[in-house]
């Protein structure tokens, strides 16, 4: 039951009419400090708005393109399950949400960055040993897993260049330096791998 509870924590709120005109969602957690994101049933990804405690009017909503229909809450704080919230109506009414965030299981955790740190070793195995199609597999397997990891992506970039094929390279390069840009092998490569294509264009 808690399984499901920490991996869920969904909640349907039922609409409830007011004559308010200028409504609000009023979006708190505890621990406060959790990020908010938020979509609809049109949207392709979601949008951070903020962090709890938040006030926000329905008409700023709007301005988002994010109130029609149903909207889709995420709440997420570092060491904490993600709280998930559907707002079945969000015109006319105003809504106080608040959030219990039950932490993360830390030993769950732990085994799951050891197991990483296990298959980031074996791609580098892999990789002196020109095993390109097994240490790619084994790197998407892990951005599925960690997408906020910069190091599959890098680890892919490093391939495609020992592969010569620097488009695909500069792409997972980019890709590493949008989730760590303080990254100064990332950059270097980058750099290079722009040198090298100028040089072949001429």
């Amino acid at each position: 039951m808690k399984t499901i509870k920490n991996l869920l924590h969904l909640m349907i709120l039922a609409a409830l009419y007011s004559c308010s005109s200028a409504t609000t969602i009023k979006i708190n957690s505890s621990p406060e400090g959790a990020k908010i994101f938020v979509k609809n049933m049109t949207s392709k990804s979601s949008e951070e708005i903020g962090v709890t405690p938040l006030i926000i009017k329905t008409e700023d909503l709007q301005k988002k393109k994010l109130k029609d229909g149903p909207l889709f809450v995420e709440l997420k704080k570092e060491g904490y399950e993600v709280g998930k919230v559907l707002l079945a109506e969000t015109e006319a009414i105003n809504i106080d949400l608040s959030l219990k965030l039950d932490p993360k299981d830390q030993l769950a955790e732990a085994k799951r960055y050891d197991r990483v740190s296990a298959q980031l070793f074996e791609v580098q195995r892999l990789i002196r040993n020109k095993s390109y199609k097994e240490a790619l597999e084994i790197t998407g397997a892990i951005k599925k897993d960690f997408p906020e990891l910069s190091v599959p992506n890098e680890l892919e970039g490093s391939i495609f260049y020992l592969q010569n094929d620097f488009d695909k390279s500069l792409t997972a390069f980019n890709t590493a330096y949008t989730k760590n840009s303080d990254n100064s092998f990332v950059l270097k490569m980058k750099r290079l791998i722009l040198e090298k294509k100028k040089v072949g264009k001429k």
